[in-house]
C-alpha cells in the first residue's frame, strides 16, 4: 500500500509542478501585456505633449522663419508617429497576448479545480498522468 501512495504522491507532485509552471506562464504573459500597454501609452502621451509644446512654440515665434519651418517639420513627424503607432510591434503583440491570456485562463482554472480533487487523492496515478498530458496538449495548441 505504501508503494501506491508513493506513486500517487509523485504524480501529485508532477501535477503541482505543471500547475505552478502554468501559473508562471500566465503571469509572464500578463507582465508582457502590461509592458506593451504601458509602452503604447508612453508613445501616445509623449507624442501628444510634444505636439502641444511645438505648436505653442510655433505660435509664439511665428515671425522667425527657421523656427516656423522647424516646428512645422516636427509637428509633421509627431503626427506621423501618432498615426503609425498602431503599426508598431507593441500594439500587435498586445492583441496577441490578450488572445493568449483569454484562451489560457480557462485551462488554468480547470487545472486549479482538478488540483483540489488530486490533492484529496480522488484521482489515480493514471488519471493524473492523463490530465497532465491533456493539459499540456491544450497549452501547446494555444501557444
Amino acid at each position: 500500500m505504501q508503494k501506491v501512495m508513493d506513486y500517487d504522491t509523485k504524480a501529485q507532485e508532477t501535477y503541482w509542478h505543471k500547475l505552478t509552471q502554468f501559473k508562471f506562464d500566465l503571469n509572464y504573459y500578463s507582465f508582457q501585456f502590461s509592458f506593451c500597454v504601458k509602452t503604447m501609452r508612453r508613445i501616445r502621451i509623449s507624442s501628444a505633449v510634444m505636439t502641444a509644446l511645438v505648436t505653442g512654440a510655433w505660435m509664439n515665434w511665428n515671425e522667425l522663419t527657421p523656427v516656423r519651418l522647424t516646428c512645422a517639420i516636427i509637428i509633421l513627424v509627431l503626427q506621423a508617429i501618432s498615426a503609425g503607432a498602431e503599426l508598431l510591434p507593441y500594439d500587435r503583440r498586445k492583441q496577441e497576448i490578450r488572445e493568449i491570456l483569454n484562451l489560457l485562463g480557462p485551462v488554468y482554472d480547470e487545472m486549479e479545480a482538478d488540483w483540489l480533487k488530486i490533492s484529496d487523492g480522488q484521482f489515480t496515478k493514471e488519471d493524473i498522468q492523463n490530465k497532465v498530458v491533456y493539459l499540456q496538449t491544450e497549452s501547446k495548441s494555444i501557444n
